[in-house]
């Protein structure tokens, strides 16, 4: 009496164990593709759709009056202000800081005065809007905000 010996029974074995070393092999390139992405995930955009404009201005005894419309969509907490006389960049304060912090929400407009008696004149103005602070209590700049205006007069 012979045997038969079923192949049939062997060969969808061999394609279970293929499919599933097929799966497996599939999860362990997918993991380690988004694991890259896990650990240094994209960074945090802190001012998105940040806009602040000169919206008037005026020098007189050494006083600068400027007055400021945030455009954006967002509220910004306040801004720094550079002043170039020609010949070197200066921040100016307000009330003993580079950083005046006066929170502008969207449509709405701040007015406010600086001394720059220290100074030769001013030429040009840069105004840059930071929003929110990181880790160590410092200002999150918006690079995306700045705008500079020539000053005529001043």
């Amino acid at each position: 009496m012979k045997m038969h010996k079923d192949k049939k029974g062997i060969s969808e074995l061999v394609s279970y164990v293929l499919l599933i070393s097929l799966a497996i092999v599939m999860a362990g390139v997918i993991f380690a593709y988004l694991k890259f992405y896990a650990e240094k995930p994209l960074p945090k955009e802190g001012c998105p759709e940040v806009s602040v404009v000169i919206e008037n201005y005026a020098c007189s005894n050494k006083t600068l009056d400027l007055t400021l419309r945030n455009q954006g969509r967002f509220d910004i907490d306040g801004y720094i202000i550079k002043i170039n006389n020609g010949t070197a960049m200066y921040s100016l304060s307000y009330k003993n800081s580079n950083y005046i912090v006066s929170s502008i929400g969207p449509g709405m407009t701040l007015r406010k005065e600086f001394d720059y008696s220290k100074y030769s004149g001013i030429k040009e103005v840069e105004i840059e809007a930071f929003r929110g602070k990181d880790d160590y209590g410092n200002p999150l700049l918006c690079e995306n905000s700045i705008i500079q205006q020539e000053m005529n007069g001043c």
